[in-house]
């Protein structure tokens, strides 16, 4: 009896002493896991994604494309309230801002990479001057931004020769097109707005034109969307 009771005491024993193993083991797997998660968090947000290495930092407001043997193969954005849809860019209040923020996962580096890509523009000062920028840029903006075009030896109705500066807001709606679809985007856009431009300046006095530069504006618009020019560039 005294056995039996033994060998019962010694079994329990056993078993309690396996569960606390077991439940320790677990602890410990938790925390390391625990750990191991936040030290690839770090890496990631550290040195990985500054580098562009499995990971990428995609500002608020903008796209990034990603390219994998100089072929596109999707497009990243990061832009509250937005979505892809079809490769453009529309309203989509079901996307809200990532817990992570700006930090995103690409693809299998070095087989995936972000593009990076020559763009030069001139923008407008608070001062009022121009200022003209080249750079390589790895994003495509899509807020409306300010862009300037000049259009030099343009001429009016009696023949007077005129330099013309004008401001344009332009948004990208379809980021690939963009960069895939045609050579330098904002050139296509200026060298399609600028003749017409200078068609009209033809037909108008230039004193007239300056007296009267939002109605000039409503009037190039109209005049852009009538010849599909618009719908073109969209």
């Amino acid at each position: 009896m005294f056995s039996r009771m033994l060998a019962r005491f010694i079994v329990i024993v056993i078993l309690i002493a396996l569960a606390i193993g077991v439940v320790l083991f677990a602890w410990k797997f938790i925390i390391g896991a625990l750990i191991a998660l936040i030290l690839f968090f770090l890496l990631a947000w550290f040195v990985l994604a500054p580098l562009d290495v499995f990971f990428t930092f995609v500002k608020e407001g903008t796209a990034k494309v990603v390219v994998r043997g100089k072929a596109a193969q999707k497009v990243i954005i990061q832009w509250a309230g937005h979505a892809l849809d079809k490769g453009d860019v529309v309203e989509d209040i079901r996307n809200q801002r990532s817990a992570f923020g700006g930090l995103q996962f690409f693809g299998l580096w070095p087989l995936d990479k972000i593009h990076k890509y020559p763009f030069r523009w001139t923008s407008i000062q608070e001062n009022g001057t121009t200022q003209s920028h080249e750079e390589f840029l790895d994003q495509v903006l899509l807020l409306d931004k300010i862009y300037f075009v000049g259009i030099k030896e343009a001429e009016d109705v009696d023949m007077v020769p005129l330099t013309i500066g004008l401001v344009l807001t332009i948004r990208v709606v379809n980021p690939y097109k963009a960069l895939f679809r045609i050579h330098d985007w904002l050139e296509t856009v200026t060298n399609r707005i600028a003749p017409a431009f200078r068609q009209y300046t033809a037909t108008q006095q230039w004193v007239q034109m300056i007296s009267e530069r939002q109605a000039v504006s409503e009037r190039m618009w109209q005049k852009l969307s009538d010849s599909g020019i618009i719908d073109e560039l969209r």
